[in-house]
C-alpha cells in the first residue's frame, strides 16, 4: 500500500488462516491518519503482519520472555534501505483482538484500528512504561481515533 502524498509506505503481510475484511484499508487508514499529522514521516516505511495467537505468543516469549499472547508485538528497525526509512514490523494477533473487541463492545475494525496506530507508536519510540509516557501514548492515540470518528478506547 502506497500514500502517493506523504511517501510513507506501509506493507500489510495477512496469514491464510487470517482473514479480517477490509484489514488494508483500515491499516492503511490509521498510518495516513498519522502520515497527515507528520507524525510519521515521508520516505519511511512499515510492515503489518496479520497472524494467529500461536505465533505471536511464540515471538512474545521468545522476545519478551512472556509465555502468552498479546495483542500487539512491534519491532523497531531505523534501518534505512534505498533512502527509505524501515521504521520495523508490527505484528498482531486476530484471535486476541477479536476477544478484545468483543469483551469492549466495540467494532473488530475499531479495534485494528487503535492496535495499528498503537504499533506505529511504538515504531516511533514511543511507550507506556511509565504513567507519563503512557499518557503522552493513550493521548496521541485518542486524537487520531477520533480523527477516523472512533471513540476514546480508554
Amino acid at each position: 500500500m502506497t500514500n502517493n502524498t506523504t511517501a510513507f509506505t506501509l506493507t500489510l503481510f495477512v496469514d491464510n488462516a487470517v482473514n479480517i475484511p477490509e484489514a488494508e484499508a483500515i491499516c492503511q487508514q490509521a498510518a495516513d491518519i498519522l502520515a497527515a499529522k507528520k507524525i510519521l514521516s515521508a520516505n519511511s516505511h512499515a510492515n503489518i503482519k496479520l497472524s494467529d495467537d500461536m505465533e505471536v505468543q511464540a515471538l512474545n516469549k521468545q522476545y519478551r520472555g512472556k509465555d502468552k499472547p498479546t495483542n500487539v508485538l512491534s519491532f523497531p528497525d531505523g534501518d534505512t534501505l534505498e533512502g527509505i526509512c524501515q521504521l520495523g514490523d508490527i505484528i498482531l494477533a486476530k484471535e486476541t483482538l477479536e476477544a478484545e473487541a468483543t469483551e469492549a463492545g466495540v467494532p473488530l475494525k475499531h479495534h485494528l484500528s487503535h492496535l495499528a496506530i498503537h504499533g506505529l507508536l511504538h515504531l516511533l519510540g514511543y511507550d507506556h512504561e511509565t504513567e507519563e509516557d503512557a499518557q503522552k501514548m493513550e493521548a496521541l492515540e485518542i486524537e487520531f481515533l477520533s480523527k477516523l470518528g472512533i471513540k476514546n478506547p480508554y
